[in-house]
């Protein structure tokens, strides 16, 4: 009888261990959507949350019906990017939804605790790599409609 391939055994655990982070992850960034529409405190405290990141490689990169784990693209920014990003910013809501909802302390705390959310956002746009920031130079500098909408 032949014995598998490790490295296909080992693709095929780390394809299912990059399934069940994406999906975590969704439903993390789901959670804090939800609850930042319903107005609620978010259902998933980030204590309880141990899983690692997902990958920075793109969806379509991935066949999930195959055993083959796609190899990382270079430095380029991605659609993988983008998903960490949104997790990041998730996190930083629930933070904000929890100071929002939770009980209430001293206002003394409140204002450090503003500081320190405020902070947090400042950094997540700093660290935002090229191709996700939205500043008026690099996004819709090519987009016609836009250049329309300035003039006028």
């Amino acid at each position: 009888m032949e014995s598998e391939d490790p490295q296909k055994i080992n693709d095929h655990a780390l394809l299912r261990l990059e399934r069940r982070r994406r999906l975590w992850y969704s439903i993390y960034v789901l959670d804090r959507l939800l609850a930042l529409q319903l107005g609620r405190p978010p259902a998933i405290h980030d204590d309880d949350c141990h899983m690692s990141l997902p990958s920075r490689i793109d969806d379509a990169e991935f066949d999930w019906d195959t055993d083959v784990y796609p190899v990382a693209a270079d430095g380029t920014a991605s659609i993988g990017d983008y998903f960490l990003c949104v997790i990041e910013f998730s996190s930083i809501v629930g933070s904000v939804l929890r100071g929002l909802y939770g009980p209430k302390r001293d206002q003394r705390d409140e204002l450090v605790s503003t500081r320190k959310l405020d902070k947090q956002l400042l950094d997540w746009k700093r660290r935002l790599p090229r191709a996700l920031k939205f500043d008026i130079g690099h996004t819709f500098e090519k987009s016609i409609l836009f250049k329309r909408q300035v003039i006028l």
